[in-house]
């Protein structure tokens, strides 16, 4: 199996390592969120894996599919507003995507601080809930399946 050329941190994943999925019901919506997810789960050793963010957007896409129409509406509506504000915000005369990562990061940490702040939380909260079902991402921050408290213990707490 060919392995993969070193991916220049600040970079991002090359856009050609970056597949989307095929059948996607909404190609471009998925793109705009892993542009912003690329950034988020960036970690020191660089942008996560190409096959992660792969998975990623193909859950994210089934995800909105099987949503309610408000949910559905709202989350393309707050994407599409972010994709549209945050290069605004940052001064940056290219969308989100174009931007190499480490600008990337910078204009989302404005968008964060500032007005706009409420539609970066909503992106990154569905893609985290989502990301972290990823075996290899649980792993990475200490998570082994189980739940943190003893169900048994804390009813007997009466915490259950």
């Amino acid at each position: 199996m060919p392995t993969s050329p070193p991916i220049d941190p600040s970079s991002g994943v090359p856009a050609s390592e970056l597949t989307l999925p095929p059948r996607l019901h909404r190609p471009r919506a998925v793109a705009r969120a892993l542009a912003v997810a690329e950034c988020l789960f960036m970690s020191e050793a660089g942008p996560p894996p190409a096959e992660r963010l792969t998975w990623l957007g193909r859950e994210l896409d089934d995800f909105l599919e099987r949503s309610g129409p408000d949910g559905r509406t709202g989350y393309l509506a707050a994407l599409f507003a972010l994709s549209l504000l945050a290069p605004l915000v940052g001064g940056q005369p290219r969308s989100l995507a174009a931007m190499p990562l480490e600008v990337r990061a910078q204009v989302l940490s404005r968008v964060e601080q500032g007005f706009a702040s409420g539609l970066l939380l909503a992106v990154k909260a569905m893609l985290c809930i989502i990301y972290y079902e990823e075996a290899g991402a649980a792993q990475e921050i200490g998570f082994d399946g189980r739940c943190l408290v003893d169900s048994q213990a804390a009813s007997e707490r009466g915490q259950a």
